[in-house]
């Protein structure tokens, strides 16, 4: 040790002999420069960790702070087992809301189902089958669903898929453009008459960024002559989205139901499971990253979660959102006569079996019997739907696809009871209760598949009972056609009539 000389002089040590240097000093010196480390090392740590909440935090976006209940409420997801889907059900769910789940695979449906129930408390949550990449499925989920709901008020097209490899479905249908736009498509037109009675309620679709750079090919819509590009075919269906939101809320304007589609966000979820197929070795090096850089599923939620719950949404019916707040949509989504041409192209291709697939939103069935049944010309016809902007080559399709007799259609319709009333256009067509009658009419019309027709078969059961129908329809029609002459009654007098 050095020691103090007199005066208050600090004697130093003489150098050793062997050059070395006095372990005191030397251990000192060490525990200092440890000590600096472990605070240089804590404060990049904790630098690094405030970053990444930072990050995080931007990342997950906006949160939608709404936390109005859904009790009494019905809501509709498709694909909802998984994913954003089941957490926008989780969500719903916690506000009160009957949440019916759509899925194809109903076993991983039921287990989520029972996940949500536990977690919220709420037993009200039901499952249903839907394959979205079958019309026919999407017929028979409708038409089960208008049988057992009372109510629908929010509907969420969630269900999709992501750069899968090329394939068609039982219809013919690339698979990305049938799943993520057809099958919603069709799917939400047979619903609408259940969406016009629960009014006010919504149609919320689940687009994606990625519309920006899509591109509707007509001439090609299914990569038939083209090479197929997972990317454009995934891009086309999500531009699909936003183009069928703008145009489905520009036909229900003034209905009581409101359209949306948005934005979730980059998501960690199943959705790029063809990504990872395809690519194994990229996909598992980009999962650590994946983790940090996207959203959960919770968060990816949010935007949907805002587009169905959120007060004072109607007046901006057919925009875009993306983390909670209304977001300008790339150029190719505004184009109105490209989403004109869609729905159109969209009717045609699922068999025009919806009741908004008229630009006038009515059947063009019952307009062309109506027409004819009341003496008026088929120029008359004609010059009508010309004005209307619409093909009567599209007219006649629909009205063979049906594969009904139009005698069976033309009884059902006056068997109604409905009556011309003014049409927006300025002509007339049958409203009233065709919806109702559509919705229950036989097998062989809009819910049957072309493939599980079965002409030639008779129930023995039923047998019996086909000349009473054959009467009572006959005895409809000449109803009808008084109802068609004579001013409707007052409701009092319609419910006696009812009731004798």
């Amino acid at each position: 040790m050095s020691a103090a000389a007199p005066g208050g002089f600090l004697v130093l040590p003489l150098p050793r002999e062997d050059g070395g240097s006095d372990p005191e000093t030397e251990q000192g010196s060490g525990e200092e420069g440890q000590l600096e480390r472990l605070l240089l090392c804590g404060a990049v740590l904790g630098l690094t960790l405030m970053c990444v909440a930072m990050l995080r935090k931007w990342i997950a976006g906006g949160v939608c702070r709404c936390s109005v209940r859904l009790d009494g409420k019905t809501v509709l997801i498709t694909g909802a087992n998984t994913g954003i889907g089941k957490e926008t059900s989780r969500d719903l769910a916690r506000r009160g809301a009957r949440v019916v789940m759509a899925c194809r695979d109903l076993t991983r449906a039921e287990q989520a189902a029972e996940e949500i129930r536990r977690s919220t408390g709420n037993g009200n949550v039901a499952i249903r089958h839907l394959d979205l990449a079958s019309l026919y499925s999407v017929r028979q989920f409708a038409k089960d669903f208008l049988d057992s709901e009372d109510r629908l008020d929010v509907l969420i097209n969630n269900a999709g898929v992501m750069m899968c490899p090329k394939s068609l479905t039982e219809d013919g249908f690339e698979t990305q453009l049938a799943v993520n736009h057809l099958g919603h498509f069709l799917l939400t037109n047979l619903l609408l008459p259940k969406l016009k009675s629960s009014a006010h309620s919504r149609v919320v679709t689940v687009s994606s960024i990625a519309h920006r750079g899509g591109h509707i090919d007509f001439d090609d819509l299914f990569f038939s002559r083209k090479p197929y590009s997972s990317l454009q075919s995934y891009k086309q269906s999500k531009l699909a989205n936003i183009l069928f939101t703008r145009e489905l809320a520009r036909r229900l304007r003034g209905s009581g139901v409101s359209s949306f589609c948005l934005h979730p966000g980059v998501i960690f979820t199943e959705l790029g499971r063809h990504f990872q197929s395809s690519f194994p070795v990229l996909g598992l090096l980009l999962i650590p990253p994946s983790l940090l850089l996207m959203k959960t599923p919770a968060q990816g939620s949010q935007t949907t979660v805002y587009c169905a719950v959120t007060p004072g949404l109607e007046e901006l019916s057919g925009r875009y959102f993306s983390d909670c707040a209304e977001k300008k949509v790339a150029p190719e989504g505004r184009d109105d006569e490209v989403a004109r041409r869609l729905w159109e192209e969209s009717a045609r291709l699922v068999c025009g079996s919806t009741p908004v697939d008229h630009p006038c939103g009515s059947s063009p069935v019952v307009l062309l019997l109506w027409f004819f049944s009341c003496g008026s010309s088929p120029v008359d016809l004609l010059l009508w739907f010309f004005s209307c902007g619409s093909s009567p080559v599209v007219l006649l399709l629909w009205f063979f696809s049906c594969g009904s007799s139009p005698v069976v259609l033309l009884l059902w319709i006056f068997s109604c009871g409905s009556s011309p009333v003014d049409h927006p256009c300025g002509s007339s067509s049958v409203v009233g209760s065709w919806t109702s009658g559509l919705t229950h009419f036989n097998e062989s019309n809009i819910w049957s598949h072309p493939d599980h027709s079965e002409p030639d078969y008779t129930d023995p059961d039923q047998g019996s009972q086909t000349s009473y129908y054959t009467g009572a329809l006959s005895v409809g029609a000449l109803w009808g056609c008084r109802g068609a002459a004579e001013p409707a009654g007052s409701p009092e007098e319609e419910e006696e009539e009812e009731e004798e």
